[in-house]
């Protein structure tokens, strides 16, 4: 009886990720928001399109953690070396919302993010060391906490106009980044949004935004930044007194800094 039992297990697990091969890759999917929603992945390192339909579904969404490091079970950062998850992933067109924390982890060095996406999910690209570049489409208009914190490779970003919102810690600790643009129509930027981002060196904020987070660009070394006519420096280790928008301090208990419009 206990033979059955496992046998019947074991085939319940193969038939859950037999909806769809990709190479070496498999998904697991539910069928949601009028289509098809994958929400784990199984398989080896390599070069990933995910499929634009599925037994004749479209794919719509890109669930929760799907890619991310612990897609297939357990993990711990000891091995985040030897993870054999996709190098680059390209998104079909009819997809329309990435879960968040959907790549984390993963060892991509690069994506192709669709047109129809308009939000940039809360941890949907955070610690993926290796990635070194991403264009996000100009249909996103909010960019999540924590959507690239810790892609210490990623070496440029340009927000598209569409943006109003770059929620907390979006790019903190992104070491290898030189230039931001940030467009005009931005109206919130949280708080450590671009901190310990040591490459950037001059930034300038949008008149557009009327509320910034402390800590905006803490511990940025060498860096200019230039907002509503005035540009704010900060070279390690003293921070000049006229910061009043606390770009660079940090206090244990942050709030936001409301700008006053004239």
């Amino acid at each position: 009886m206990k033979k059955l039992t496992t046998i019947i297990l074991l085939l319940a697990l193969l038939l859950t990720f037999s909806g769809c091969g990709n190479g070496k890759f498999e998904y697991r999917y539910d069928e949601a928001e009028g289509g098809i929603v994958i929400t784990k992945h199984r398989g080896g390192s390599g070069h990933v399109r995910i499929p634009e339909t599925i037994d004749g579904k479209p794919v719509r969404v890109i669930g929760e953690g799907a890619f991310a490091m612990n897609s297939g079970g357990e993990w711990t950062f000891k091995f985040r070396d030897t993870y054999s998850g996709p190098k680059s992933v390209i998104i079909p067109a009819g997809v329309t919302k990435i879960g968040a924390s959907a790549f984390f982890g993963a060892r991509l060095t690069s994506v192709t993010i669709p047109d129809g996406v308009t939000e940039i999910a809360p941890g949907t690209f955070a610690d993926c060391f290796y990635l070194t570049n991403v264009t996000i489409p100009d249909g996103v208009t909010k960019i999540g906490e924590d959507a690239f914190k810790y892609c210490k490779r990623l070496q440029s970003v340009t927000i598209p106009a569409g943006v109003t919102e770059i929620e907390e810690h979006a790019f903190e600790s992104c070491h290898g980044l030189t230039s931001v643009t940030i467009p005009d129509g931005v109206r919130k930027i949280g708080r450590g949004a671009f901190a310990m981002c040591t490459g950037l060196r001059d930034v300038t904020i949008p008149d557009s935004v009327t509320e910034i987070g402390y800590s905006m660009f803490f511990e940025c070394t060498d860096l200019n930044v230039t907002y509503q006519g005035k540009t704010y420096r900060f070279v390690r280790p003293s921070v000049k007194s006229d910061d009043p928008h606390q770009f660079f301090n940090y206090y244990p208990d942050p709030g936001e800094v409301e700008i006053e419009r004239y």
